[in-house]
């Protein structure tokens, strides 16, 4: 083993960088087989607490100001656009010495059957193309706005006698052009798994965290072949220990969660719903201009109830919620997501009634717990929520870890009868990792 090599700043420095390349991730969780677009699980609630889901400020529950005039959709109102996806292997690489690409990234699912998503970031207009082998992922991210192409994908782990593991992925663009990627990891992180290497890393704004049990940075012999002109991936001198040693930037990362809050606009439009709230009841929902999705009461227990998506696609979006009965409509203690052996939770305490808050006009703030990968590296802060020209103003402040402390969380809700709309801000990167 040569050591971790500063793995967590590295795979920091190089998410950010992918991300701020290619913009905003797309604006629905995706999912696939074998948890590359999460697969639906049971949720962990948080601890109950006797002050009640919060409706309206903490300090005073006065109804002046109330706007008695705003009709409420009967379906939860999520805070933040959220984001998960889960790889069994993960690839990255920036690319700087090519007129077309200015990076590459692949979420490989070894099956079997083998499922990849291999993504190129075009240089000139800083869109993210998706090429995969597998329909369900096509359809889905075509569904939500992404562009994609179906095509064979050859995805290879090659060991020759006395040479270090090369991972191989090939396919050709949609020109025609033969795209193969060489990775030969400084340490094979499955041959050798470094438990140094695991943990929480910011990848993207305001708050996009990527999970891994083990990780690599790139070795001699990476490379990224494009048509007839092959490119280098950059060294990092403050990494490498030349001559034997050389790291360069790339990373390659085992058991990978990504997921979190992300920045851009979504809407959520209730296509119907139940005209009584209980086990069975159903809403057929629109979210972003995709297809028509549909909620279902799983199960109820006194006020509490759980909400599961039921959409026979696997490769659809999916999610649980955990709520809270209120006399304004229904209050979240808890949003989840599962693919594979991996997750992302977000919890509230108290329960968050968004349409409560609007139209009690008042301040609330809630603490809320973010959990992506493992239970054991949560992210932990507050929201404020205020009514403000007839929408809710939401702001998040994170109290641990410190690393995460100085990300603020910004983003606007438009309610009305029929659904509502959620824009997060782009905030400034946190640099930092666990």
């Amino acid at each position: 083993m040569r050591g971790n090599y500063g793995i967590n700043a590295s795979i920091l420095l190089l998410g950010l960088a992918m991300t701020c390349l290619s913009g905003s991730p797309s604006l629905l969780s995706r999912q696939g087989p074998r948890g590359s677009r999460s697969l639906l699980g049971k949720i962990t609630l948080p601890q109950p607490n006797t002050q009640g889901p919060a409706s309206s400020s903490q300090a005073t529950h006065s109804q002046q100001g109330r706007h008695d005039q705003i009709e409420l959709p009967s379906f939860p109102v999520l805070p933040f656009v959220f984001d998960y996806e889960h790889a069994d292997r993960y690839f990255v690489e920036r690319i700087t010495d090519n007129n077309e690409y200015a990076g590459i990234e692949a979420l490989i699912q070894e099956g079997p059957p083998l499922v990849c998503d291999v993504r190129l970031i075009e240089k000139q207009r800083r869109t993210k193309v998706h090429y995969t082998n597998s329909e369900a992922i096509s359809r889905l991210l075509a569904d939500s706005g992404q562009v994609v192409h179906s095509t064979p994908i050859e995805y290879k782990l090659v060991r020759d006698l006395g040479e270090e593991s090369r991972y191989v992925i090939s396919f050709r663009d949609v020109n025609g052009k033969l795209i193969r990627w060489d990775f030969v990891p400084i340490n094979d992180p499955i041959d050798d798994p470094d438990d140094n290497t695991g943990g929480l890393s910011l990848i993207g704004t305001p708050m996009r965290v990527l999970f891994r049990r083990f990780a690599s940075m790139a070795a001699e012999g990476t490379a990224v072949q494009i048509g007839e002109t092959k490119s280098l991936p950059t060294v990092m001198p403050n990494l490498s220990f030349p001559p034997d040693t050389m790291v360069y930037e790339g990373t390659f990362c085992v058991d990978a969660t990504i997921g979190g809050l992300i920045f851009g606009r979504q809407a959520w439009e209730i296509n119907s719903a139940p005209s009584q709230i209980s086990t069975g009841s159903q809403w057929l929902i629109t979210v972003q201009h995709g297809k028509p999705v549909t909620f279902r009461v799983a199960r109820e227990n006194g006020y509490e109830l759980t909400i599961e998506q039921v959409d026979a696609d696997s490769a659809r979006p999916r999610l649980t919620l955990t709520v809270q009965k209120m006399p304004t409509g229904l209050a979240i203690s808890s949003i989840s997501m599962v693919g594979g052996p991996s997750s992302f939770r977000l919890t509230f305490n108290p329960a968050l009634d968004l349409a409560g808050i609007l139209e009690s006009g008042n301040k609330a703030t809630v603490g809320f717990r973010m959990l992506v990968g493992s239970d054991n590296t949560s992210i932990d802060g507050v929201i404020d929520v205020e009514p403000k020209g007839g929408q809710l103003e939401i702001v998040g402040h994170i109290k641990e870890p410190q690393w995460a402390v100085p990300a603020e969380l910004k983003s606007r809700v438009a309610i009305n009868r029929t659904g509502y709309t959620i824009e997060c801000d782009k905030t400034s990167a946190v640099r930092g990792s666990k």
